[in-house]
């Protein structure tokens, strides 16, 4: 796909970070974004918090070499900047300390080691549920290319939540991506209470989007995977804050389900305050 050249390319630097463990799905992480961002100036930092009998210098070297083969991904004329940045010691508290001085806009991760497996990892998952940042969430069997389908998952929540679709918005009109917005109903009778809802989207955007009703469906973040991974989709889009569909879940089960095909943007309420652009869809 051929990226326009515009105004994304000239914006102030977005500061993302990319978490990785240094498995043999790390070089795929770090090219996939690289491919989404490769337009949008951007300070990535490579992120690795040592576990095992490997050293910093080790680590070091070993991620200088993922980036060497993740170039053909990357922009160069962009000007964007890599820093490498090696931690030792709890894995959160060490990325809690980075992003408070570094305030990312967005966190990638993947979600496991395993293609087939359809529940993060200990260390994705303890990323997603206790850093205040959005999210990308990439699976090791992710094809890449740049996303022409996104699904959004629609959520009963206030409309101050349009905040982050204006970010949303200005990147996939950019790129033109076609966003699927999904809404599920247990009834027809829901379906009816939800009009007012479907008014506001329509509203807000100024142009053609698509609406499924999954009557007789409960919206739970299950559902939601499911439907997503039987379309023609390349991505998923999902809010994730207090009380929301993804977060209720977690709190049920004690684990975050995930896409083994679909990069996944989990939102959070700091995208909307930094005014970050991120995208979708990873640990």
């Amino acid at each position: 796909m051929e990226l326009p050249l515009t105004k994304l390319r000239a914006c102030e630097s977005r500061r993302t970070l990319i978490a990785i463990d240094l498995g043999e799905c790390s070089e795929k992480i770090i090219s996939y974004h690289l491919l989404l961002t490769k337009e949008i100036l951007s300070e990535y930092t490579i992120f690795h918090c040592l576990d095992g009998t490997i050293t910093e210098n080790q680590a070091h070297e070993r991620i200088g070499r993922i980036l060497q083969q993740t170039r053909a991904y990357l922009n160069e004329t962009v000007g964007s900047t890599f820093k490498i940045h090696v931690a030792k010691g709890n894995l959160v508290e060490e990325l809690k300390a980075l992003h408070a001085r570094e305030n990312f806009g967005t966190i990638i991760i993947g979600t496991n080691n395993k293609p087939g497996e359809g529940k993060m990892g200990r260390n994705a998952q303890a990323i997603l549920t206790n850093l205040q940042v959005s999210v990308i969430a990439v699976p090791p069997s992710i094809a890449l290319s740049f996303p022409a389908n996104v699904c959004i998952l629609v959520e009963k929540i206030q409309k101050s939540s349009f905040d982050f679709m204006t970010i949303i918005y200005d990147f996939v009109s950019h790129y033109d991506i076609f966003m699927n917005f999904v809404l599920f109903a247990k009834d027809k009778q829901e379906l009816e209470d939800e009009k007012r809802l479907i008014e506001e989207y329509q509203d807000f955007f100024d142009s053609t989007i698509t609406f499924n009703f999954l009557v007789e469906q409960e919206q739970t973040y299950l559902n939601f995977l499911d439907y997503v991974g039987k379309i023609h989709c390349d991505g998923a889009m999902i809010v994730w804050n207090e009380g929301t569909t993804a977060e209720r879940s977690v709190k049920e089960t004690g684990f975050v389900h995930c896409s083994t095909k679909l990069p996944i943007l989990y939102i959070k309420q700091s995208m909307a305050s930094h005014r970050q652009i991120a995208f979708v869809g990873e640990e």
